[in-house]
């Protein structure tokens, strides 16, 4: 949904997803997130694929928009968390775990365009994964 309704930030991330695994990955990625365009999901990329979408019901299992921090610490404090979560030391994430994407994915090869180099290229095995 993310390479149709924004192209342009798809091309961001696969500039990020080539760097994974290299020395450069931290720094390229920081680079590369100066440089994106802040979107919103909900508007710039759901709205827009209304018809790939589904809904399905699920049991009471809450929900917060979790647009601050503030949002956060409430909904920790509402579920009884705030006090353990604040008691945790903190870790820098490892920028790998989080942007791992699920083996659940579907893969296709496709050629694509480059917008950024403007050249044509047949993603790796891990890119078409991410596709």
């Amino acid at each position: 949904m993310v390479r149709w309704a924004t192209p342009d930030l798809y091309a961001a991330f696969a500039i990020i997803d080539r760097s994974l695994g290299s020395r450069q990955a931290a720094q390229m990625t920081a680079s590369v997130y100066q440089t994106m365009r802040s979107v919103s999901f909900s508007s710039e990329v759901c709205e827009r694929c209304t018809s790939w979408l589904r809904v399905l019901p699920v049991p009471d299992v809450g929900w917060s928009d979790w647009g601050s921090a503030e949002r956060i610490l409430a909904s920790l404090q509402q579920i009884g968390k705030l006090d353990e979560c604040l008691a945790r030391p903190f870790e820098e994430p490892s920028l790998s775990r989080h942007l791992t994407p699920p083996a659940a994915l579907p893969r296709i090869a496709t050629w694509e365009h480059s917008p950024i180099t403007g050249g044509t290229r047949r993603p790796t095995e891990r890119q078409s994964q991410l596709l």
